[in-house]
């Protein structure tokens, strides 16, 4: 640290008037002399032995104040105080320090606190010169005479003499403490060290509070670590402003926001503290009028501000305006944990602590800045102990309000989790009644539709009945995506594996692809069938979705050239298989980009396509689940020359062939368990074409038991959903009750319009035979019966 001393010489006309000035002060009382005898070993007050003068707005020279022109009155420093409160004044201070030793000494004077705008010291040497020192936030930092945050002052007094001193204090408004501490270098250096460490901890638990909280509001998206966080930081610049740092630091040329920092973080950290407090006491819920006035302190506080921006002359008005408003903000969240502790509602305890330590810190500091309090090392930072001790209690209740927060989201968890169940549970029944409520009308259709199509000799007629039967199958294969689309969220999309004739399936599939893309003028290219094995075990069901699906996309998709569908045998070891199924298209083909999401659920071409492709967006999410369900693997990619190729690879068991004749029903007694009359109306049509068959039936669960205890049945089928008694009872009665005259191992077949898993588990597990879905086959239906009760057939003629 260097000394800028400036030395002027007086006029020989002031050297009468600084004569009997010194003359004066030689007659005053010997307290008004600070008498050195030895070297210093640690910091002492000069306040003792210093006068101090309010000199108003008048603008007073040293000479002046040296002669007490116009009658300036001093008084002790001891006993006016040194808490001088919020002025604009000019304020005068004379002291004198008197050398008793026999070495020269070199001291330093700490003056005022470090946001004081100006100070000058002025000395007067025995030859009449007058030399002066600057200090002061309000000077560019690199003028001061000191280069320190403090304002301190160089002090040199030979041995046996006497340094006289003036002290001229200007302010701009806020509380004006004259503190005069006279420093050895050692002193110094050992105070500005223990400093640095309380600092240090102080200004690094605010910094890692503010970036934990900050990151808990990034981690939680709840704003009252938003709030907090932002409090701390803003808590932080305003002690780093008033201990000098920011002007040292951040404004070192000193100007307009240096003279307005105090004030203008202090509004903002107040802000951010009332918004804090509101959102974690939840005041709304204490009291109506208790929110109004945190508003009205938020709005103080923002005109504050304002005025601090827009009007010069409003700065000696903001520093006790803005005490005045903490000071509130204070006690009325004080007033409010009270109220809320008086209607016992739950508050932490750990959140008192803090507000308490932050409160009795501020009103210390508040008190000591209008001077009630003296200046000491606590009341000066008295902020710093509130708020540290503040951090810690609030930092531990953050974390309890962090508990609180978590087990309200895994409570909210479990409701939302319980709300999910019961919305699949609904949708499940739903479901499973839309798909019921759909397919009985349309088993009826598609029975009356094959009847017609199968009877008729009329081209027409028959025409018509194709329509019927093609428009049928595209609402049912929709029905069936849903309720498929549906058993894959729920985790009950499970394989009804059985051997199946592959030729047949694949027939099966090009019969109903060809139709579709005859009508659009595309060519179908289908798979060659020689090479490839007859039976095999696996679900036909859902390889007749694969590639259906997958080939109704192809035509769909393409407006010209060719739809490809070839099946390759990759290789064959005993009885198991690998098959390649191939389905290619020239169509508009797919990006890159939509390869990865091609096969999520609801994904069509576009969004934005006006209903230019239709269907559900169900079909390649639905084809890729049965794929993975088999440990199959499925691939979609673009062709070089336009359009896509999606290959699938499924492995299956080979089983001897077989021969399949055209099968008829001879002396089979059938009680058919049906309520609604069309599928009654369906089943009658089937069964006239087999002479030794007799139909009988009931309309219930019930009425069905009733007759198979007066009658001797061979096969029940059994509809699922029925009034009074439905179907699950009734077979579990069946199976289980050993009803007296009721064979438990009757033939069931289950016919219903119910396609759920869970349907299908629950009748599998109560012991059925067969399991069908309406709309009926009667083809599949004859295998299932045959599968009940082989003996009662023979082969057709």
């Amino acid at each position: 640290m260097t000394a800028n001393t400036n030395v002027r010489s007086v006029p020989t006309c002031d050297l009468k008037i600084i004569f009997f000035g010194l003359l004066f002060l030689c007659f005053t009382n010997l307290r008004a002399q600070l008498v050195i005898n030895e070297p210093l070993t640690a910091s002492v007050s000069v306040n003792e032995h210093a006068f101090l003068a309010n000199v108003g707005k008048r603008d007073f020279s040293v000479e002046d104040i040296i002669g007490e022109a116009n009658n300036i009155s001093f008084a002790p420093i001891a006993t006016v105080g040194e808490n001088i409160g919020f002025t604009t004044d000019t304020y005068w201070v004379k002291f004198q320090i008197q050398n008793n030793t026999d070495a020269p000494i070199n001291y330093f004077l700490e003056a005022a606190r470090p946001i004081i705008d100006s100070l000058t010291l002025y000395s007067v040497s025995d030859l009449g010169k007058i030399h002066h020192q600057v200090n002061g936030d309000a000077i560019a930092f690199k003028n001061k005479s000191i280069k320190h945050r403090k304002n301190i002052f160089k002090i040199d007094i030979l041995p046996k003499e006497t340094f006289t001193g003036y002290l001229q204090i200007k302010n701009d408004g806020e509380a004006l403490v004259v503190p005069l501490r006279l420093h050895s270098n050692i002193s110094l250096l050992q105070e500005t060290y223990a400093e640095q460490i309380f600092y240090g901890l102080f200004y690094g638990v605010l910094l890692l509070a503010f970036v934990l909280y900050l990151f808990f509001y990034f981690g939680l998206k709840n704003r009252v670590f938003l709030w907090y966080a932002l409090y701390i930081l803003f808590v932080g610049l305003l002690q780093f402003s008033l201990d000098g740092f920011f002007h040292q630091y951040i404004t070192p040329q000193a100007g307009w926001i240096n003279d307005r920092a105090v004030l203008l973080i202090a509004c903002i950290s107040l802000i951010f503290f009332l918004k804090y407090t509101e959102l974690f006491l939840e005041i709304s819920k204490v009291h109506k009028y208790l929110t109004k006035l945190f508003r009205l302190e938020i709005l103080l506080l923002i005109a504050t501000f304002s005025g601090l921006i827009m009007f010069p002359g409003f700065l000696g008005y903001g520093y006790p305006l803005a005490n005045f408003i903490g000071l509130l903000a204070l006690l009325s969240v004080a007033g409010s944990i009270l109220l809320k502790l008086a209607k016992k509602q739950p508050i932490d305890i750990f959140f008192i602590g803090g507000i308490s330590f932050l409160v009795l810190g501020f009103v210390v500091f508040i008190l000591n800045n209008v001077g009630v309090l003296p200046h000491s090392f606590f009341a000066e930072n008295g902020p710093k102990f509130g708020t540290g001790l503040e951090i810690i209690f609030l930092s531990i209740s953050m974390s309890n309000k962090i508990k609180f927060l978590r087990q309200e989201n895994e409570f909210n968890q479990r409701i939302a989790l319980q709300r999910s169940k019961d919305m699949n549970a609904i949708k499940s029944y739903f479901l499973s009644n839309l798909s019921h409520e759909l397919r009985t009308p349309l088993n009826l259709i598609m029975g009356v539709a094959s009847s017609i199509e199968s009877e008729t000799s009329k081209p027409n007629l028959k025409e018509r009945a194709e329509l019927i039967m093609a428009s049928s199958k595209s609402l049912l294969s929709s029905i069936n995506d849903i309720v498929d689309f549906s058993d894959i969220e729920k985790g009950n999309y499970a394989l009804k594996e059985a051997p199946f004739n592959l030729h047949e399936v694949l027939a099966k599939v090009q019969n109903t692809i060809i139709p579709l893309a005859k009508d659009k003028n595309l060519e179908f290219e289908g798979p060659r069938l020689e090479h490839l094995p007859k039976t095999i075990i696996g679900d036909e069901k859902k390889l007749i979705q694969i590639l259906t699906n997958l080939l109704d996309n192809a035509v769909k998709f393409t407006t010209t050239g060719t739809i490809g569908f070839r099946v390759k045998l990759v290789n064959s070891q005993k009885n198991r298989v690998k098959l390649s199924f191939y389905i290619r298209d020239t169509g508009i083909g797919i990006s890159v980009e939509k390869i990865s999401t091609a096969f999520e659920s609801f994904t069509k071409h576009s969004f934005g396509d006006k209903r230019q492709f239709d269907g559900l967006g169900l079909g390649l999410y639905i084809a890729k689940n049965c794929v993975e369900l088999q440990n199959g693997k499925i691939d979609l990619r673009k062709n070089s020359d336009g359009g896509t190729t999606c290959k699938i690879q499924l492995e299956y068991e080979v089983v001897a062939e077989a021969e399949q004749e055209p099968l008829v029903l001879d002396a089979c007694k059938v009680l058919l368990v049906e309520d609604n009359k069309m599928n009654q109306t369906v089943i009658k049509m089937f069964m006239k074409k087999h002479p030794g068959v007799t139909l009988s039936i009931a309309n219930n669960g019930q009425e069905g038991l009733d007759m198979l205890k007066l009658e001797k049945f061979d096969i029940v089928l059994m509809d699922l959903q029925m009034p009074i008694m439905d179907g699950f009872e009734a077979i579990e009665k069946i199976r289980k009750d050993k009803m007296a005259n009721v064979p438990n191992n009757i033939p069931i077949v289950v016919l219903t319009a119910d396609c759920t898993e869970a349907s299908y588990k629950r009748v599998k597990k109560l012991g059925v035979d067969g399991f069908m879905t309406k709309p009926i086959l009667e083809k599949l239906l004859l295998q299932k019966i045959k599968a009940a009760v082989g003996n009662k057939f023979k082969l057709a003629s």
